[in-house]
This record gives C-alpha cells, sequence and structure tokens, in this order.
C-alpha cells in the first residue's frame, strides 16, 4: 500500500471569497507560528529536564563503543515527545491560537513529532537528538504552512455540477470565540477542479476504491491561487511476478562524470545521457535568478518599498521551475530504471542513495553551476528513492536503498585486528575494483 499526492486547483468558493480567502490566509500564517511554538516548547522542556546532557553522554558513550573501549552498546534512554510534553505542547498552542480549530492544531503538532524523528542534514542522527547536540539549531518556519486536514474536520467529497467534473469540499478550520469545548467552527465549502487523472483519482476515493489519508491546503505565491493536496491510499499490495529472478542484482549509482549508471552483471548500463540538458537547465535559472536580483538591486528607490514582492515573485517562479525540472527528470529515469529491470528479469534493485558529503559531489548536483557563485540548486535524491519505492512494487521488484555518505567505518578482520575500510562509496579510489563488488563512481 501506497500513499500518493495529487495537487487539485480551489476554483469554487460558497459565500465571500475574499472573506474566505483571507481567513485563510490568517490561518496559513498562524500555522507557521504553531510550528515554531511547539520546536520552541520542546526544546525548553528538553533543556530544563536535564535531557541534552543525557544526550551528549550517550553520544560519547556511543563513540567510545564503535573506538572499542567499552564493551555494552549504551542505550538512550531519553524519548523525544513523552506524554507530559505532548500534554504541555497542546495546552500551550490551544491558549494561543484560539481561532485555529483544534484539529488543525493537532495534526501539526503530530506531523511535527513525526518530522522530529527524521534524519539530520548530515545523515547521522535523528533530528532531535543532533538539535539537543548543538550539532544544528531548531528548525524554524519562515514561511506561511500548509493547513492540513483530515476525515475530522472534512465531510466526505461529493460530485458537483452537470458534467460532474468538479468536486465539493467542505472543510473546518476556523474556530469562532465562544465555550472551551463546545464552541463552534466556520464550515467552508469549496469546490476541487479536477481534470484527466485528477478526475480518476478523486473519482475513486468517491466510489471508495482509494482510502483517502490526510490531506494539506496551500497557497502559492507565484500563481496566487490555493491548491489542495489531496492525500490517497491507492491500496496496491506487494506483486509477485514469476518471470523476474530475484538473485539477479542491479545497482543503481549517481556517478560523478554522467548523470546515472545501472551495473548490471559485469558490465555497466548508462541512463540519462550525457547530462547537457541539466547543465543548460541549472545555468538558464540562475541566470535569470541572479539577473533579477542585480536588477532590484540597483533599482531606484521610489520602485523598492512596496514593490518588493512583486519584484521578487519571478525569483519564486524560478525556483519552483528548477523542482518542476528535477521531478520530471526523476520520473523518467526511475520509470527507465524499471522498465528496463523488468525486460531484463532482474527482480533485487539496490539504490545508493548519496547523503552527507556526498550529496554535492555527484554530476546531477554540480554540473552546469557557475564557479564563485553559491546557489541552492542541488538535486533531490531522496525523491528518487520515493518514485523507485512505488514503481519497483507495482511491478513485483525488491528495492534496497544504501546510504552512501563517505564516511570511513571499521571491520575486523578474522586475526582480531581492526582496519580501516572505506565505504561503498570510495571503495574504487586506491584499488581495483572487483567485478562483483560495484561501487559509487
Amino acid at each position: 500500500m501506497t500513499v500518493k499526492t495529487h495537487r487539485y486547483e480551489i476554483v469554487g468558493w460558497q459565500g465571500d471569497p475574499k472573506e474566505a480567502r483571507l481567513r485563510w490566509r490568517a490561518i496559513a500564517d498562524q500555522c507557521r507560528e504553531i510550528v515554531n511554538v511547539i520546536w520552541q516548547q520542546w526544546e525548553v522542556w528538553h533543556v530544563q529536564q536535564g535531557n541534552d546532557v543525557a544526550v551528549q553522554e550517550f553520544a560519547a558513550s556511543l563513540r567510545a563503543y564503535r573506538n572499542k573501549e567499552i564493551a555494552d552498546k549504551p542505550k538512550l534512554e531519553v524519548k523525544c515527545m513523552p506524554p507530559e510534553l505532548n500534554k504541555l505542547i497542546r495546552k500551550k498552542i490551544t491558549e494561543r491560537f484560539p481561532g485555529v480549530h483544534s484539529r488543525v492544531r493537532e495534526l501539526l503538532l503530530n506531523i511535527t513529532a513525526q518530522r522530529m524523528v527524521g534524519k539530520d542534514v548530515e545523515g547521522k542522527w535523528n533530528i532531535w537528538v543532533a538539535v539537543l547536540l548543538n550539532r544544528q539549531g531548531r528548525p524554524n518556519a519562515t514561511h506561511d504552512q500548509p493547513i492540513p486536514f483530515d476525515r475530522q474536520n472534512t465531510k466526505p467529497l461529493k460530485r458537483v455540477g452537470e458534467k460532474f467534473t468538479n468536486y465539493e469540499l467542505s472543510i473546518n478550520l476556523t474556530r469562532l470565540p465562544g465555550d472551551k469545548k463546545n464552541s463552534p467552527s466556520i464550515e467552508d465549502c469549496v469546490q476541487l477542479k479536477s481534470r484527466g487523472s485528477g478526475a480518476v483519482i478523486m473519482r475513486r476515493i468517491v466510489d471508495g476504491e482509494y482510502k483517502f489519508c490526510g490531506s494539506s491546503i496551500v497557497y502559492h505565491q507565484g500563481k496566487r491561487k490555493w491548491f489542495a493536496l489531496v492525500a490517497y491510499n491507492d491500496h496496491v499490495e506487494n506483486v509477485e511476478n514469476p518471470l523476474l529472478d530475484h538473485t539477479q542484482k542491479a545497482v543503481l549509482h549517481p556517478t560523478r562524470q554522467s548523470p546515472w549508471a545501472l551495473w548490471v552483471g559485469s558490465r555497466w548500463q548508462w541512463f540519462g545521457g550525457r547530462g547537457q540538458y541539466v547543465a543548460s537547465a541549472r545555468h538558464r535559472l540562475l541566470t535569470q535568478r541572479w539577473s533579477r536580483q542585480e536588477s532590484y538591486r540597483h533599482a531606484g528607490s521610489a520602485n523598492k518599498g512596496h514593490g518588493m514582492r512583486r519584484a521578487l515573485r519571478p525569483i519564486d517562479k524560478l525556483s519552483n521551475a528548477w523542482k518542476d525540472f528535477c521531478k520530471t527528470a526523476n520520473h523518467t529515469l526511475t520509470t527507465q530504471v524499471v522498465n528496463y529491470c523488468v525486460e531484463q528479469g532482474i527482480g533485487h534493485l539496490v539504490y545508493l542513495q548519496p547523503c552527507g558529503d556526498k550529496r554535492g559531489t555527484r554530476f546531477l548536483a554540480m554540473t552546469g553551476k557557475v564557479e564563485g557563485r553559491e546557489d541552492s540548486t542541488g538535486w533531490d535524491w531522496s525523491q528518487v528513492a520515493t518514485m523507485l519505492a512505488y514503481k519497483c512494487k507495482a511491478v513485483g521488484i525488491h528495492l534496497e536503498v544504501k546510504k552512501c555518505d563517505g564516511i570511513p567505518c571499521r571491520k575486523k578482520e578474522s586475526n582480531g585486528r581492526s582496519v580501516r575500510v572505506l565505504p561503498v562509496a570510495d571503495r574504487s579510489k586506491g584499488k581495483r575494483r572487483s567485478s562483483k563488488e560495484p561501487a559509487m563512481v
């Protein structure tokens, strides 16, 4: 079973649409403050309890265990979100944001708690552990956040219109002043524009073939429109494909000199061509972005001030254009790789996902950049893993994701000596690599 998301434009509003849009913008701004308050209260509580010292002692003990200085592996006794802290944060955000629906606050708390247990930038620790270790600061929301919703603050979707191309969404996001337990809320009825594959997905959600999951509402600053990101579960179980041989394994590499390479048996299979299209797209978008920034910097004082958002709006479009380009390229790659594995009867696919220092050393993350100029156009390696996950699942291929960060590890030999070994990502350095041991190139 795979949870997917489809974006629908909100086109129809019942009542005063201007008033509803302003109210939603205020809620999105408050969602940003709620996320920051959750992180703030979380960090303050852990520091007051002395958990930061406990986590630092655990990290020191774990380092000693890996260096064979102690025999027993240490265990971290500190919990990320204990029940008493969850209750304290819930009370805090309820008192401070009474105008936000209770379900929206609860979903934001759950989403933030799930993100805390994710990996940090280096890929070594959970985010909450890295914050208590002072290896990074606590995450801060600097922009309006998506407004989450699920079955508890919405009504079932239904078709509207003569051609049944739009679907009605009734949602409660705003809470009115009143009694603490029985305060009323405002119900907003909007229409979702569904066309093409979006109409097919929405029809299956309404018919019960797909399960409706937690979704969100976002405002697109560039298009100046509201969109509903509807999440659904397609109920696709693991497929058993008798034509695939699960003993055959292929390893997918993002290389340094070309976009992608697939190691099959004793040969390389290349994907993505030479990658000139990536370099030209990145260079074109960076040049346009820098040109607009320079033009605004040297503009007269009369053109600045209130016109800043209007002048910088195209820059947001250019940033979204690069994200769309990466997503399209990743879709094309994953489809080609999965189809190739099916044609060759390969039932086991290994994806070497760069992490840590390796993220910026691959061809797709470097080609087309201007020397001496910093930019934020990297490559979404985790998106490739997500796409491969559901595409391999649909055809019966077993997917294995290995993260390569280039950090040396230690291996114990038969004679008891501990030797320094390079990870999979760097084993091609300094020695001839065996055909049975593929490495990231």
